[in-house]
């Protein structure tokens, strides 16, 4: 297995110890937990988890060089658990250890760690991808075409030029009076709607009602409720004169 880290943990004389590291988006592999401040053997057991109540455990096997943390461990989990059990001597039984591991996961390397260059190749081709894609976009023009009605809108984008296409109207303008389909508007959705005769909208989308501000014999437009009042006025007044 190829080391891509080691993470040395200070047990200072205590049984139990906790870190903090930073580490990548991207999964890590070849991870190695070295303890120091202990007395190690040639040989020493650790035992893995992402629990402190796991009902099972990942072992590997430590040396002097550290313990490796199992990839899938690693990469899955936020907090990293792990106990070391030095083996039984013919004067002691084996004696345990705890260290708690926190990832601090950020989106750059680590302080003081080299991508592999599988990952180096990685992030180069999404360097070179992101500057092609921003000289196209710097260099880009655009243009507009008008298309027959009734038909869909399109966009094509071909040599540095994104043309975008606008159905005509059905009364010859372009991409107005109808020459796009829109599902009519009903009580409980949006959608689109016919002005109708006593209705008037403005250039800037405001809809109101034609109204009649005065009884007029040609006058088919809603009459108002101040042009009815006075007309009842009216009435009564010439009622009083009979």
């Amino acid at each position: 297995m190829s080391i891509s880290r080691v993470i040395e943990v200070s047990f200072g004389g205590g049984s139990i110890a906790y870190a903090k590291v930073d580490t990548a988006y991207f999964y890590n592999n070849g991870i190695i937990f070295k303890p120091t401040d202990i007395e190690l053997p040639a040989s020493y057991q650790v035992h893995w988890a992402d629990s402190p109540q796991a009902s099972s455990t990942l072992e590997t096997i430590g040396t002097a060089e550290g313990a490796p943390i199992p990839d899938d461990l690693w990469n899955r989990s936020r907090v990293i658990y792990g106990w070391i059990y030095l083996h039984p001597t013919e004067d002691s039984g084996i004696t345990a250890y705890e260290v708690r591991i926190y990832k601090n996961v950020r989106a750059g390397l680590p302080d003081g760690t080299e991508p592999t260059p599988a990952e180096q190749s990685t992030i180069d081709q999404l360097i070179s991808a992101l500057n092609e894609a921003k000289a196209e976009w710097e260099g880009m023009s655009a243009e507009a075409v008008t298309l027959p009605p009734n038909s869909q809108a399109t966009a094509e984008y071909a040599d540095g030029v994104l043309t975008i296409g606008v159905p005509r109207g059905a009364d010859g303008g372009g991409g107005g009076g109808g020459g796009v389909d829109l599902y009519p508007a009903t009580k409980y959705s949006l959608g689109g709607i016919i002005v109708g005769e006593d209705l008037a909208v403005t250039s800037t989308g405001l809809l109101s009602v034609v109204k009649a501000n005065a009884v007029e014999k040609d006058n088919t437009h809603p009459i108002t409720a101040a042009a009815v009042y006075t007309e009842v006025g009216n009435i009564n007044a010439l009622l009083q004169t009979i």
